[in-house]
């Protein structure tokens, strides 16, 4: 959750400032009186990079390994392995992210891009969760409070469509059948 600036008028109405990014939705939370003065953003800082590699950790019995390194953030259906690219279930990538010390204090959010993530994900840091991202643009303003000087722990839980798992049955041979636990099997 964010604050946006906002202004009154002589008239009692609220002009509300916003940036819409292409295909962004919004909730808006509006209370009887402001509580606090409006918040006028800092500039942002460079880019930090987010260390590599990324370790994939993937849902039991569902056909997918039960880990992956990734050198790079990237999407499963770009990997090799058919039990990666056609999971369908909760991929969970960890990583971790240096963070400098002036990026850390009131007023000083830390914003986390992610691209093009194409699915629904839940992310942690430091073990806390701070943003579930569902459509575009997939990246948020997150409080520098939930974060440290240093190295932080990033954590994002990626729930991918049961589509993904159907694309991949189609590839296989007549003989194999798909197993309601997960996974696949030949016929008998």
């Amino acid at each position: 959750m964010c604050r946006a600036e906002f202004r009154r008028t002589d008239n009692r109405r609220t002009t509300v400032v916003l940036k819409f990014e292409k295909d962004q939705s919004l909730f808006f939370v509006f209370r009887e009186q402001p509580t606090a003065p409006a918040i006028r953003p800092q500039p942002l800082g460079a880019p930090v990079a987010v260390a590599v590699p990324w370790m994939v950790a993937f849902e039991k019995e569902r056909g997918a390994p039960a880990a992956i390194v990734l050198d790079q953030l990237r999407s499963l259906s770009e990997h090799a392995e058919p039990g990666v690219k056609y999971f369908s279930g909760v991929a969970t990538y960890r990583s971790e992210v240096d963070i400098p010390a002036e990026w850390i204090g009131p007023g000083r959010p830390v914003l986390l891009d992610w691209g093009s993530v194409e699915d629904s994900a839940l992310v942690s840091v430091n073990g806390q969760e701070v943003a579930n991202l569902w459509c575009p643009p997939y990246r948020r303003e997150i409080s520098s409070a939930f974060f440290k000087p240093g190295k932080n722990s990033l954590v994002v839980a990626v729930a991918t469509p049961d589509g993904n798992r159907l694309i991949g049955a189609e590839q296989l041979p007549a003989d194999v059948l798909y197993r309601e636990a997960g996974g696949f099997k030949r016929a008998v």
